[in-house]
């Protein structure tokens, strides 16, 4: 059921992290895009393409070599570890010589990715060729200690570990718990220490069974797969928690104001402001938060408020005038947020004050 669910999760997170980048282009959401785009190949790969063996043999057929998924899968790995090299660089400090020395790492990192693609490819596919393998495990197991394919499996692998291991590092360098990226960084960073884990106890092995020092076992196979899957799980869920933690924010405080909104900008459809397409759940909040502010202003203005010289910023006073119609001693520099106050933050305050006077 697991192995069902993640790569649709996997490719849901995809999805939504490539619609974040497409918003603000950051070299974070970059990476993140394919880390996760890689993860959900790598694992698609494996449900459908190494474990049904009508469809590895015909991959390895298309292909003119056998056991050609397990390969293939080593190349779509190198996927996730240029999405995580990509992290790393955007989690370095940042400095005025930041974007000339990024794009230089950017072009670096991708550099070392394709070299250690081809050099993983050439070691696997020039390997001398075993019986098809009914299964990927089957392959790993059987065959994964052989020269060539334990090279090939090692190298990848042990790249990974040592990138995993480094963005472990950084991210608990800079998480801040307090806040909502910073819970997320810590999800995130126990995931990776999982991954890199994973990819420790896996590269090690392919080394040492290669030189003898271990018998070729299925145990580290079996046992480092319900590693990934827990450490994928951590992942997504830290690289999305941030995202989602906003959301509902900002859909509670929408919630605050909602009444308020509602009767103004019955009141007044003049001051209805579209948000832009694509933008955040926080600029379309912060939209309907001037809306308010807006309709408020054409509200004094339509019943003349004076200006007054002491000004009341009592939420409450103006939450009252807008249900009663009693002014008291408002005025209309009273409707303005006060010093050190958001926009958004004081229509809420009134929006509060206005739902409990409905109820």
């Amino acid at each position: 059921m697991v192995t069902i669910i993640l790569p649709v999760l996997l490719w849901f997170s995809a999805a939504t992290v490539a619609i974040r980048w497409w918003r603000s282009r950051s070299l974070m959401l970059t990476g993140a895009a394919l880390v996760f785009a890689g993860m959900a190949a790598h694992i698609t790969v494996n449900m459908a393409v190494v474990d049904i063996p009508d469809v590895s043999r015909g991959l390895s057929k298309l292909l003119g070599y056998n056991n050609a998924a397990s390969g293939v899968k080593h190349l779509i790995f190198m996927v996730i570890i240029w999405g995580v090299s990509l992290i790393l660089v955007a989690m370095m400090d940042d400095d005025a010589d930041s974007p000339s020395r990024r794009r230089l790492w950017v072009k670096g990192t991708l550099g070392a990715v394709m070299a250690v693609t081809v050099a993983t490819a050439v070691m696997f596919f020039s390997t001398k060729e075993v019986p098809q393998a009914s299964s990927g495990f089957e392959f790993d197991v059987l065959y994964g200690h052989r020269p060539g394919y334990a090279a090939a499996a090692a190298l990848v692998l042990i790249t990974a570990a040592v990138l995993c291991t480094a963005i472990f590092y950084a991210v608990i360098r800079q998480t801040e718990p307090r806040s909502s990226a910073g819970r997320g960084l810590l999800i995130l960073s126990a995931g990776v220490a999982m991954i890199a884990l994973y990819a420790w106890i896996r590269g090690l092995y392919f080394v040492l069974a290669r030189v003898g020092w271990v018998e070729p076992t299925p145990v580290v196979f079996e046992q480092s797969t319900k590693l990934v899957i827990i450490a994928i799980l951590l992942t997504v869920v830290g690289l999305q928690w941030s995202a989602v933690e906003r959301s509902v924010v900002h859909i509670r405080h929408r919630r605050q104001f909602h009444h308020l909104h509602v009767d103004l900008v019955r009141r007044w459809p003049g001051v209805r402001r579209p948000s832009i397409k694509g933008v955040s759940r926080g600029v379309r909040l912060s939209d309907r938060a001037i809306e308010v502010l807006d309709a408020l202003a054409m509200q004094a203005q339509s019943e003349r408020l004076p200006i007054v010289s002491t000004t009341d910023h009592s939420a409450e006073s103006v939450a009252t005038w807008i249900a009663t119609g009693h002014t008291a001693s408002l005025g209309i520099n009273s409707l303005q947020p006060p010093d050190q106050v958001t926009d958004t933050q004081w229509v809420r305050q009134i929006g509060r004050e206005y739902a409990r006077m409905r109820q």
